[in-house]
Protein backbone atom coordinates (compact mmCIF):
# COMPACT_ATOMS: atom_id res chain seq x y z
CA UNK A 1 0.00 0.00 0.00
CA UNK A 2 1.05 3.91 -0.48
CA UNK A 3 2.75 5.35 2.37
CA UNK A 4 0.59 8.46 2.57
CA UNK A 5 3.36 10.81 4.32
CA UNK A 6 4.98 10.26 0.91
CA UNK A 7 1.90 10.79 -0.88
CA UNK A 8 2.69 14.15 -1.47
CA UNK A 9 6.00 13.59 -3.42
CA UNK A 10 4.15 11.74 -5.63
CA UNK A 11 1.15 14.56 -5.91
CA UNK A 12 1.40 16.10 -9.41
CA UNK A 13 0.00 19.15 -8.54
CA UNK A 14 1.86 19.31 -5.01
CA UNK A 15 4.87 18.78 -6.87
CA UNK A 16 4.26 21.34 -9.66
CA UNK A 17 3.74 24.06 -6.78
CA UNK A 18 6.41 22.77 -4.82
CA UNK A 19 8.99 23.51 -7.38
CA UNK A 20 7.65 26.90 -8.11
CA UNK A 21 8.27 27.45 -4.16
CA UNK A 22 11.63 26.34 -3.97
CA UNK A 23 13.05 27.48 -7.49
CA UNK A 24 10.86 30.71 -7.84
CA UNK A 25 7.89 31.63 -10.35
CA UNK A 26 10.39 32.37 -12.95
CA UNK A 27 12.25 29.26 -13.16
CA UNK A 28 12.25 26.78 -15.90
CA UNK A 29 12.02 24.18 -12.93
CA UNK A 30 9.43 21.99 -14.20
CA UNK A 31 9.31 18.87 -12.03
CA UNK A 32 10.58 15.90 -10.03
CA UNK A 33 12.86 12.92 -11.25
CA UNK A 34 12.90 10.10 -8.71
CA UNK A 35 16.03 7.74 -9.03
CA UNK A 36 16.53 4.42 -7.26
CA UNK A 37 19.37 5.12 -5.31
CA UNK A 38 22.00 8.22 -4.95
CA UNK A 39 24.70 6.46 -7.18
CA UNK A 40 22.21 6.76 -10.09
CA UNK A 41 22.07 10.35 -10.56
CA UNK A 42 25.27 10.61 -12.62
CA UNK A 43 24.51 8.39 -15.12
CA UNK A 44 20.18 9.26 -15.86
CA UNK A 45 22.26 13.33 -15.64
CA UNK A 46 23.94 12.40 -18.94
CA UNK A 47 21.30 9.79 -20.30
CA UNK A 48 18.70 12.52 -20.20
CA UNK A 49 20.68 15.32 -21.00
CA UNK A 50 22.01 18.52 -19.84
CA UNK A 51 18.78 20.85 -21.00
CA UNK A 52 16.24 18.42 -19.06
CA UNK A 53 18.03 17.97 -16.07
CA UNK A 54 18.08 21.21 -15.69
CA UNK A 55 14.22 21.58 -15.90
CA UNK A 56 14.29 18.79 -13.20
CA UNK A 57 15.13 18.10 -9.49
CA UNK A 58 16.55 14.75 -8.10
CA UNK A 59 14.83 12.62 -5.66
CA UNK A 60 16.44 9.57 -4.30
CA UNK A 61 14.86 6.40 -3.53
CA UNK A 62 17.29 5.99 -0.85
CA UNK A 63 18.22 8.21 2.08
CA UNK A 64 17.89 10.05 5.08
CA UNK A 65 13.65 10.46 4.12
CA UNK A 66 13.67 6.47 4.07
CA UNK A 67 16.25 4.88 6.75
CA UNK A 68 13.75 3.37 8.52
CA UNK A 69 12.25 1.42 5.98
CA UNK A 70 13.74 -1.75 4.22
CA UNK A 71 12.35 -0.86 1.39
CA UNK A 72 14.82 0.48 -1.57
CA UNK A 73 15.01 0.48 -5.32
CA UNK A 74 12.18 0.77 -7.74
CA UNK A 75 10.10 -0.98 -5.21
CA UNK A 76 9.40 1.96 -3.03
CA UNK A 77 7.83 3.72 -6.01
CA UNK A 78 5.23 1.01 -7.56
CA UNK A 79 2.24 2.13 -5.63
CA UNK A 80 2.76 5.59 -7.08
CA UNK A 81 3.77 5.09 -10.93
CA UNK A 82 0.07 5.22 -12.16
CA UNK A 83 0.71 9.01 -11.33
CA UNK A 84 3.99 9.59 -13.32
CA UNK A 85 3.53 12.68 -14.83
CA UNK A 86 5.79 15.56 -16.84
CA UNK A 87 5.92 16.94 -12.88
CA UNK A 88 6.37 13.26 -11.40
CA UNK A 89 8.88 11.53 -13.49
CA UNK A 90 10.67 8.13 -12.77
CA UNK A 91 13.93 7.20 -13.86
CA UNK A 92 14.02 3.65 -13.23
CA UNK A 93 15.81 -0.10 -14.15
CA UNK A 94 13.83 -1.78 -16.62
CA UNK A 95 14.84 -4.88 -15.30
CA UNK A 96 12.39 -8.02 -17.51
CA UNK A 97 9.21 -5.75 -16.68
CA UNK A 98 10.18 -3.63 -20.50
CA UNK A 99 10.01 -6.86 -22.36
CA UNK A 100 7.14 -8.96 -19.92
CA UNK A 101 4.19 -6.39 -20.32
CA UNK A 102 1.63 -9.17 -19.82
CA UNK A 103 2.88 -10.07 -16.35
CA UNK A 104 1.64 -7.62 -14.02
CA UNK A 105 0.48 -4.29 -13.93
CA UNK A 106 3.51 -2.78 -13.27
CA UNK A 107 4.66 -4.00 -16.36
CA UNK A 108 2.01 -2.52 -17.86
CA UNK A 109 2.75 1.08 -16.56
CA UNK A 110 6.39 1.00 -16.88
CA UNK A 111 5.45 0.07 -20.67
CA UNK A 112 2.99 2.59 -20.89
CA UNK A 113 3.40 5.50 -19.38
CA UNK A 114 6.09 8.01 -21.04
CA UNK A 115 6.76 9.70 -17.86
CA UNK A 116 8.42 6.27 -16.67
CA UNK A 117 11.70 6.16 -18.21
CA UNK A 118 14.01 3.31 -18.15
CA UNK A 119 16.81 1.35 -19.11
CA UNK A 120 15.19 -0.84 -22.21
CA UNK A 121 18.28 -2.99 -21.37
CA UNK A 122 17.83 -4.58 -18.06
CA UNK A 123 19.69 -2.07 -15.96
CA UNK A 124 22.09 0.89 -16.40
CA UNK A 125 25.09 -1.80 -15.72
CA UNK A 126 23.82 -2.90 -19.23
CA UNK A 127 24.99 0.50 -20.58
CA UNK A 128 28.14 0.80 -18.32
CA UNK A 129 28.89 -3.02 -19.08
CA UNK A 130 28.79 -2.53 -22.62
CA UNK A 131 31.07 -3.55 -24.95
CA UNK A 132 31.81 0.24 -26.15
CA UNK A 133 32.86 0.83 -22.83
CA UNK A 134 34.78 -1.85 -22.12
CA UNK A 135 36.83 -2.05 -25.35
CA UNK A 136 37.32 1.96 -24.59
CA UNK A 137 39.03 1.10 -21.46
CA UNK A 138 40.78 -1.79 -22.55
CA UNK A 139 42.80 0.88 -24.59
CA UNK A 140 44.21 2.43 -21.96
CA UNK A 141 44.52 -0.31 -19.61
CA UNK A 142 48.02 -1.38 -20.15
CA UNK A 143 51.68 -0.72 -18.48
CA UNK A 144 53.75 0.83 -21.50
CA UNK A 145 52.96 -1.69 -24.82
CA UNK A 146 49.83 -1.92 -26.19
CA UNK A 147 47.41 -5.43 -26.50
CA UNK A 148 44.98 -6.42 -28.71
CA UNK A 149 42.33 -7.85 -25.78
CA UNK A 150 38.74 -6.60 -26.49
CA UNK A 151 35.89 -7.64 -25.49
CA UNK A 152 33.08 -7.14 -28.58
CA UNK A 153 33.64 -10.46 -30.90
CA UNK A 154 33.84 -12.10 -27.06
CA UNK A 155 30.16 -10.62 -25.69
CA UNK A 156 28.85 -10.55 -29.20
CA UNK A 157 29.58 -14.66 -29.67
CA UNK A 158 28.33 -15.43 -25.94
CA UNK A 159 24.87 -13.43 -26.67
CA UNK A 160 24.27 -15.40 -29.81
CA UNK A 161 24.66 -18.51 -27.72
CA UNK A 162 22.33 -17.66 -25.18
CA UNK A 163 19.80 -15.66 -27.72
CA UNK A 164 17.22 -18.56 -28.26
CA UNK A 165 17.01 -19.46 -24.56
CA UNK A 166 16.80 -16.20 -23.47
CA UNK A 167 13.94 -15.53 -25.73
CA UNK A 168 11.74 -18.55 -24.59
CA UNK A 169 12.25 -17.52 -20.93
CA UNK A 170 11.04 -14.18 -21.57
CA UNK A 171 8.05 -15.57 -23.53
CA UNK A 172 7.05 -18.39 -20.51
CA UNK A 173 8.09 -15.35 -17.89
CA UNK A 174 5.64 -13.06 -19.76
CA UNK A 175 2.75 -15.63 -19.32
CA UNK A 176 3.63 -17.18 -15.76
CA UNK A 177 4.72 -20.22 -17.58
CA UNK A 178 8.53 -20.90 -16.46
CA UNK A 179 9.39 -24.46 -15.78
CA UNK A 180 12.42 -22.76 -13.40
CA UNK A 181 13.58 -20.35 -11.18
CA UNK A 182 15.63 -17.32 -11.73
CA UNK A 183 18.56 -18.70 -10.03
CA UNK A 184 18.04 -21.91 -12.48
CA UNK A 185 18.42 -20.01 -15.24
CA UNK A 186 21.04 -18.11 -14.40
CA UNK A 187 23.25 -20.81 -13.69
CA UNK A 188 23.03 -22.23 -16.60
CA UNK A 189 23.11 -18.71 -19.03
CA UNK A 190 25.89 -17.25 -17.09
CA UNK A 191 28.98 -19.99 -17.36
CA UNK A 192 30.72 -20.45 -14.21
CA UNK A 193 34.53 -20.53 -15.97
CA UNK A 194 34.42 -17.80 -18.14
CA UNK A 195 38.28 -17.70 -18.39
CA UNK A 196 38.02 -20.46 -20.92
CA UNK A 197 35.42 -19.08 -22.89
CA UNK A 198 37.19 -15.72 -23.72
CA UNK A 199 40.82 -17.18 -23.19
CA UNK A 200 40.80 -20.88 -24.15
CA UNK A 201 37.54 -20.32 -26.80
CA UNK A 202 36.00 -23.93 -25.52
CA UNK A 203 32.58 -23.75 -26.00
CA UNK A 204 31.57 -27.08 -26.03
CA UNK A 205 30.27 -27.27 -22.10
CA UNK A 206 28.49 -24.10 -22.06
CA UNK A 207 26.77 -25.42 -25.19
CA UNK A 208 25.64 -28.11 -23.93
CA UNK A 209 23.75 -26.86 -21.04
CA UNK A 210 22.45 -24.17 -23.05
CA UNK A 211 20.63 -26.72 -25.42
CA UNK A 212 19.65 -28.86 -22.95
CA UNK A 213 17.78 -25.61 -21.51
CA UNK A 214 16.87 -24.59 -25.09
CA UNK A 215 14.83 -28.55 -25.35
CA UNK A 216 13.34 -28.12 -21.93
CA UNK A 217 11.79 -24.82 -23.06
CA UNK A 218 10.51 -25.63 -26.49
CA UNK A 219 8.96 -28.99 -24.46
CA UNK A 220 6.79 -26.50 -22.61
CA UNK A 221 6.04 -24.31 -25.62
CA UNK A 222 4.82 -27.94 -27.27
CA UNK A 223 2.98 -28.62 -24.59
CA UNK A 224 1.19 -25.36 -24.51
CA UNK A 225 0.83 -25.20 -28.32
CA UNK A 226 2.36 -21.62 -27.98
CA UNK A 227 4.82 -19.83 -30.80
CA UNK A 228 7.17 -16.81 -29.71
CA UNK A 229 7.61 -15.96 -33.32
CA UNK A 230 5.51 -12.81 -32.59
CA UNK A 231 6.96 -12.54 -29.35
CA UNK A 232 10.56 -12.63 -30.51
CA UNK A 233 9.67 -9.74 -33.21
CA UNK A 234 8.52 -7.36 -30.02
CA UNK A 235 11.73 -8.47 -28.51
CA UNK A 236 13.82 -7.48 -31.82
CA UNK A 237 11.64 -4.14 -32.09
CA UNK A 238 13.17 -3.15 -28.40
CA UNK A 239 16.80 -3.65 -29.35
CA UNK A 240 16.73 -7.55 -28.43
CA UNK A 241 18.73 -9.58 -31.07
CA UNK A 242 21.54 -11.81 -31.43
CA UNK A 243 24.45 -9.93 -30.61
CA UNK A 244 23.05 -7.48 -27.75
CA UNK A 245 21.43 -9.95 -25.50
CA UNK A 246 23.87 -9.63 -22.84
CA UNK A 247 22.80 -6.16 -22.01
CA UNK A 248 18.84 -7.26 -21.29
CA UNK A 249 19.82 -10.26 -18.40
CA UNK A 250 20.96 -8.88 -14.95
CA UNK A 251 23.34 -6.01 -15.54
CA UNK A 252 24.72 -7.02 -11.68
CA UNK A 253 25.30 -10.42 -12.76
CA UNK A 254 27.17 -9.54 -16.48
CA UNK A 255 29.10 -6.99 -14.18
CA UNK A 256 30.14 -9.48 -12.07
CA UNK A 257 30.46 -12.74 -13.06
CA UNK A 258 31.36 -12.25 -17.05
CA UNK A 259 33.24 -8.51 -17.27
CA UNK A 260 35.07 -8.39 -13.93
CA UNK A 261 36.28 -11.89 -13.75
CA UNK A 262 37.58 -12.04 -17.61
CA UNK A 263 39.16 -8.21 -17.01
CA UNK A 264 41.18 -9.23 -13.61
CA UNK A 265 42.19 -12.14 -15.48
CA UNK A 266 43.14 -9.84 -18.64
CA UNK A 267 45.62 -7.84 -16.07
CA UNK A 268 47.19 -10.80 -14.26
CA UNK A 269 48.05 -11.83 -17.91
CA UNK A 270 49.31 -8.29 -18.47
CA UNK A 271 51.52 -8.03 -15.34
CA UNK A 272 52.60 -11.71 -16.04
CA UNK A 273 53.95 -10.31 -19.79
CA UNK A 274 55.21 -7.60 -18.54
CA UNK A 275 57.68 -9.34 -16.00
CA UNK A 276 58.79 -12.36 -18.43
CA UNK A 277 59.60 -9.29 -20.45
CA UNK A 278 61.70 -7.49 -17.87
CA UNK A 279 62.96 -10.72 -17.54
CA UNK A 280 64.28 -10.99 -21.24
CA UNK A 281 65.69 -7.42 -21.13
CA UNK A 282 68.32 -9.07 -18.22
CA UNK A 283 66.59 -8.25 -14.99
CA UNK A 284 67.73 -10.66 -12.48
CA UNK A 285 66.89 -10.96 -8.61
CA UNK A 286 65.25 -8.02 -6.87
CA UNK A 287 64.68 -6.20 -10.07
CA UNK A 288 62.19 -8.64 -10.88
CA UNK A 289 60.44 -8.55 -7.85
CA UNK A 290 59.89 -4.36 -7.81
CA UNK A 291 59.34 -4.75 -11.33
CA UNK A 292 56.18 -7.13 -10.24
CA UNK A 293 55.29 -4.50 -7.21
CA UNK A 294 55.37 -1.78 -9.66
CA UNK A 295 52.98 -3.38 -12.07
CA UNK A 296 50.76 -4.49 -9.30
CA UNK A 297 50.63 -0.88 -8.08
CA UNK A 298 50.43 0.57 -11.77
CA UNK A 299 47.08 -1.53 -12.57
CA UNK A 300 45.68 -0.49 -9.10
CA UNK A 301 46.70 3.22 -9.00
CA UNK A 302 47.16 4.54 -12.78
CA UNK A 303 44.80 2.90 -14.55
CA UNK A 304 42.15 1.12 -12.55
CA UNK A 305 39.59 -0.76 -14.31
CA UNK A 306 36.30 0.12 -11.97
CA UNK A 307 37.73 4.05 -12.37
CA UNK A 308 38.06 3.65 -16.29
CA UNK A 309 34.90 2.63 -16.59
CA UNK A 310 33.26 4.62 -14.42
CA UNK A 311 34.07 7.95 -15.93
CA UNK A 312 33.54 6.63 -19.46
CA UNK A 313 31.20 7.67 -21.61
CA UNK A 314 31.55 5.77 -24.37
CA UNK A 315 28.22 4.03 -23.49
CA UNK A 316 26.61 7.12 -25.58
CA UNK A 317 27.16 5.34 -28.92
CA UNK A 318 26.06 1.99 -28.04
CA UNK A 319 23.08 0.74 -29.41
CA UNK A 320 21.41 0.49 -26.08
CA UNK A 321 21.24 4.20 -25.83
CA UNK A 322 20.20 4.74 -29.10
CA UNK A 323 17.37 3.24 -29.49
CA UNK A 324 16.19 3.76 -25.79
CA UNK A 325 16.80 7.69 -25.95
CA UNK A 326 14.05 9.21 -27.36
CA UNK A 327 11.90 8.19 -24.13
CA UNK A 328 13.61 11.97 -23.13
CA UNK A 329 11.44 13.78 -25.50
CA UNK A 330 8.38 13.31 -23.29
CA UNK A 331 10.31 15.62 -21.16
CA UNK A 332 10.99 18.54 -23.79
Amino acid sequence: MPNKSLDYGFNSKYIAGYVKFKHGLNSKVQGVIYIENEKDKAFWSTYLGEEIVSRYTFSMASGPDCEETPIRGKCRFEPYLSGASKEVVFAIDADFDFLTPDRNDKCKKICESPYIIHTYGYSKESFTNSYNVIDACLEQYHYFNAHEYRIKDFIENYSKRIYSCVVKYLFLLNIDQVPLNDSEFYNIIIYADCYSLYFKDEWDSFDNELNALNNKFSNVLVALGASTNEFETKLNECGLIETTVYQYISGHKLEDQIIKPIINSIKSALIKEGRESYINSGARGKEISNRQQELVNHFKDNVNFHTLKCSSEAWLDNHLYAISKAQSQALV
